[in-house]
């Protein structure tokens, strides 16, 4: 129970991430219009109320009860627009920086399966001031079943989340956690033994490989700058990232 419950939590909460800004567009509209109707009912009723307290108790100017009430009405209105504005807030927020909460949901309550990227194509959106890019995906999941699914750059599905997201490329398969019942809610794992993760180790040890060669090529009679070198070579080797020599 507790699984599914979570589960299905993740799968909503990754559900308002791919459609963020049509949430923001609907809550806005949505609130807008209930805080609203709500104040105006309040407002008429608070001077109805007022009304028939003055004129119950015979009380001179109830005017000015009536504009009291009003003002406490419009302050009602001005507290829900302030938590209209928190929602919204809230929302953005979610949508920067929701796959930090869906992300590990997802891993931990998923189940293993494997992925290849089959192709990608350009979207009209930008996100950072880069063209965000689509992703075809098809999932083989735990029983065998083959699920048609994709994603996109800005979705970050990634897990363990890193600084600078790399997705695989085309035709290199990876690993990933999915929810049972919603296969299109997936992370990738970046960590184990797939081809994706090797590469994205291997990526950074000859990347440190290539910076220490060119420190101990700019200094050579330098000690420091040689250890630094024979230690990333020796740290790609130990990860197969290179097969021998230098």
């Amino acid at each position: 129970m507790y699984v599914a419950a979570v589960a299905y939590l993740a799968h909503l909460l990754s559900d308002i991430l791919r459609h963020w800004v049509l949430a923001i567009f609907a809550f806005v509209i949505l609130a807008a219009i209930a805080w609203t109707g709500i104040g105006l009912v309040r407002g008429r009723l608070r001077r109805r109320r007022v009304m028939r307290v003055a004129l119950a108790e015979n009380l001179k100017g109830p005017t000015s009860y009536v504009q009291a009430s009003q003002r406490v009405g419009f302050r009602k209105v001005r507290r829900g627009g302030g938590l209209i504005l928190a929602g919204v807030l809230g929302l953005v927020l979610f949508g920067f920086f929701g796959s930090w909460l869906t992300n590990p949901l997802i891993y931990h309550n998923g189940e293993i399966g494997e992925g290849v990227i089959t192709g990608q194509y350009r979207t009209a959106d930008v996100f950072n001031y880069q063209q965000v890019i689509g992703f075809n995906v098809v999932i083989r999941k735990a029983d065998g079943a083959v699920v048609r699914t994709g994603l996109r750059s800005d979705s970050f599905n990634v897990y363990p989340a890193a600084n600078e997201v790399r997705y695989p490329q085309a035709g290199v398969r990876f690993n990933v956690r999915y929810l049972p019942s919603h296969p299109e809610d997936f992370v990738i794992i970046t960590d184990d033994d797939s081809p994706y993760a090797r590469s994205l180790r291997c990526g950074d040890l000859l990347q440190e490989v290539a910076r220490a060669e060119r420190e101990r090529s700019f200094a050579p009679g330098n000690p420091a700058f040689a250890r630094a070198r024979d230690d990333a070579l020796a740290a790609a080797r130990g990860g197969g990232c290179i097969p021998g020599g230098n």
